[in-house]
C-alpha cells in the first residue's frame, strides 16, 4: 500500500497528478547494493505504523478463546503444525496479559515500581447483601483500600533508589506518615468495570496520569485493579494526592529530588507504553495470520482483533516481500506516463516551431 506525500509526478490523463510515496532516486542504487530493500522496508513501516484499538484486549482475548476450543475439539482436523502454532499464542497469552494489559496504558511492570502482586481476595472483604452467591461481590470501599495499599507500596519504591543520599531515601519511605511532609488524598474517583469475588488474587499498580512541574504542587495518579482469574480490569482508580506538611499544617511545594523523579517515571511511562503497544500489535497480527488458515477460519469465522489494528498495517505485513515488487512497479509505470508525456510535449513544441517558421 503505497503512502502518499508531497512528492508528485504529472500523469497524461487530463493532467492530473499521481501522489507518490518517494522518488525513483530513492529506490535507485549501483549494482549488488542492499539499499532498496532496506528503503522499502523502513518507507512500508513508517508508511502503516501499527495502531491499537480501544477494543483490542476483549477482541484478542476472544479469538484465543476461539483458537482454545479447536485445539481441545479433536474432530476439527487441526494438523500437528497447526496445532502446535496455537498452543503457541495461547502459552504466551497466559505468561504475557497483564504485562500486556498494563503496558498498553502506560504502567510499568509491576515488579518495577511496587503495588500489589497477587494478592488473595478474602472472603470477608465482600458484602453480606444478596441471598445468591453471584449476588455476592467484593464491597465498593475495599476496592479503594486495594488502591490505597498499592499507593503506599507504589510511593514508598522510591525510597529505595541507589542514587538517592540516604536523607532522601528515608523522606521517601517516611512520606505516608503524619510527620513533616508527607501526601494527602484530596480527590479519588473509582470506575468499577465488574464484581470480584472470593476466591481470586488481585493486581494493582500505579501510574502518573499527568507530568509535574516546578509549579506543581499535587500529583494525579490512576490505578488499575486486576483479576487473576478474570484476566481483565476489575476497576479504575483516579487520585489527587497533596503535598501536605504535618508539623505546619499547611500545603507544601514537591521537593526537588522527588519532582525529578516523578518526571523520569513519567517519561519511563511513555516510552514503555509505545513500545508495548507496538509489541502486542505484531502479536496481533501473527494471530491474523493464523487467523487466515482455511481450518481455523472456517472453524470460528472472522477474527475480532481484525477490527483493532489499522488496515494498512495489516495490509502492508499481509503482502510481506510483496510490497517492494508492487511499490516499484507502480513507480515504473509512472515513469513510463512521465516518458510519454514528455515526448507528446517535446513533439508539440517541434511542431509549433515549424509551423512558426513556414509563417
Amino acid at each position: 500500500m503505497l503512502r502518499p506525500c508531497l512528492y508528485q509526478r504529472p500523469c497524461v490523463r487530463l493532467g492530473a497528478r499521481v501522489p507518490v510515496c518517494v522518488s525513483r532516486r530513492q529506490y535507485t542504487s549501483p549494482p549488488g547494493s542492499e539499499a532498496p530493500a532496506a528503503v522499502t522496508a523502513a518507507a512500508a513501516a513508517s508508511a502503516a505504523p501499527l495502531i491499537l484499538g480501544k477494543g483490542w484486549y476483549k477482541a484478542l482475548k476472544t479469538d484465543l478463546e476461539g483458537f482454545k476450543r479447536i485445539v481441545s475439539d479433536k474432530e476439527v482436523g487441526l494438523s500437528g503444525e497447526q496445532r502446535k502454532r496455537l498452543v503457541r499464542f495461547m502459552s504466551i497469552w497466559g505468561r504475557s496479559w497483564l504485562s500486556w494489559l498494563l503496558g498498553t496504558s502506560g504502567f510499568l511492570p509491576l515488579d518495577k515500581v511496587g503495588g500489589l502482586d497477587q494478592h488473595q481476595v478474602m472472603w470477608g472483604d465482600m458484602d453480606t447483601m444478596g441471598i445468591y452467591r453471584l449476588s455476592r461481590h467484593v464491597n465498593n470501599v475495599t476496592y479503594n483500600k486495594y488502591a490505597e495499599a498499592s499507593r503506599v507500596n507504589w510511593l514508598t519504591k522510591f525510597g529505595y533508589d541507589d542514587r538517592l543520599s540516604r536523607k532522601e531515601q528515608l523522606a521517601w519511605r517516611s512520606l505516608m506518615t503524619p510527620t513533616g511532609p508527607g501526601m494527602i488524598m484530596k480527590s479519588i474517583y473509582t470506575d468499577y468495570k465488574f464484581p470480584l469475588r472470593y476466591p481470586d488474587n488481585i493486581f494493582v499498580v500505579h501510574r502518573l496520569t499527568k507530568k509535574p512541574d516546578e509549579t506543581s504542587s499535587s500529583i494525579f495518579l490512576e490505578a488499575m485493579i486486576c483479576s487473576q482469574s478474570h484476566r481483565r480490569v476489575a476497576a479504575r482508580c483516579f487520585e489527587e494526592l497533596v503535598f501536605y506538611d504535618y508539623d505546619r499544617g499547611t500545603r507544601a511545594e514537591i521537593p526537588d529530588y522527588m519532582l525529578s523523579q516523578f518526571i523520569e517515571r513519567y517519561e519511563q511511562q511513555e516510552l514503555h507504553m509505545e513500545k508495548m503497544k507496538q509489541h502486542v500489535g505484531k502479536t496481533i497480527l501473527e494471530v491474523i495470520r493464523a487467523g487466515q488458515d482455511p481450518v481455523v477460519k472456517r472453524e470460528i469465522g472472522g477474527l475480532m482483533c481484525y477490527s483493532q489494528i489499522n488496515k494498512a498495517a495489516i495490509e502492508v505485513d499481509a503482502k510481506g516481500s510483496e510490497a517492494k515488487e508492487e511499490t516499484l512497479a507502480t513507480m515504473e509505470a509512472i515513469d513510463a506516463l512521465t516518458d510519454t508525456l514528455r515526448q507528446g510535449r517535446i513533439q508539440k513544441d517541434a511542431e509549433a516551431a515549424t509551423t512558426g517558421s513556414k509563417e
